[in-house]
């Protein structure tokens, strides 16, 4: 969960006041359900969760030793990398966690793709490779170029075709998915809003 957590959304982080790093991250109002199913798999590191001024949630977890080897494998110089060491530890848990925090799923063309635009364009092959050697799926580097202030900037993304798209989430089939995130999938594609807001966050401190 660790490691598909921290190819998507979340990060590890030292701060200066502790030598060991803690995880955090965000998700907007109506990601909460999927947010507490994340806490809830990794509870064991006591996590803080609560809502900022902009109405979006930020979570933390406490700082632990254990930890330090995440952020050693993840981050070279303070930026997040990826290595075939750190994708070879993802499993099918993992993968879709991953997918659920940096995927999303285009109802008209039937396609997916996976926001790795932090990655570098040889981290984006090993990713592609990883894809197909692990789990027989292929999927495309794409190129997507900056605007506005941030003209002249390359991103690189991956796009599954449709036949890969099916493989990729049959893979989650058995998986209990929150609610909130079915959209992302083929087979139960539709929205999902939150009835309401969620109560107090006690049970998550």
């Amino acid at each position: 969960v660790i490691f598909g957590s921290l190819m998507g959304d979340l990060h590890c982080r030292k701060t200066y006041t502790s030598k060991n790093p803690r995880l955090e991250g965000g998700h907007g109002i109506n990601q909460f359900e999927y947010l507490s199913y994340k806490v809830n798999l990794l509870q064991r590191l006591k996590w803080t969760v609560r809502m900022q001024k902009d109405g979006n949630y930020f979570y933390e977890s406490k700082s632990f030793p254990s930890l330090n080897k995440y952020y050693e494998l993840f981050y070279v110089k303070g930026k997040k990398s990826v290595n075939i060491n750190i994708l070879n530890r993802i499993d099918k848990l993992g993968l879709l966690i991953w997918y659920l925090d940096d995927g999303t799923y285009h109802k008209r063309d039937s396609r997916s793709y996976l926001c790795t635009n932090c990655f570098s364009y040889d981290e984006q092959s090993i990713i592609q490779n990883y894809f197909q050697e692990k789990w027989k799926i292929h999927a495309n580097i794409y190129t997507s170029k900056g605007k506005d202030q941030y003209t002249g900037k390359i991103w690189y993304y991956l796009s599954f075709p449709v036949s890969e798209t099916k493989k990729l989430h049959d893979l989650f089939i058995d998986f209990n998915i929150p609610e909130c995130m079915k959209y992302k999938l083929y087979y139960n594609h539709e929205s999902h809003l939150p009835n309401s807001i969620p109560e107090a966050l006690v049970a998550y401190n």
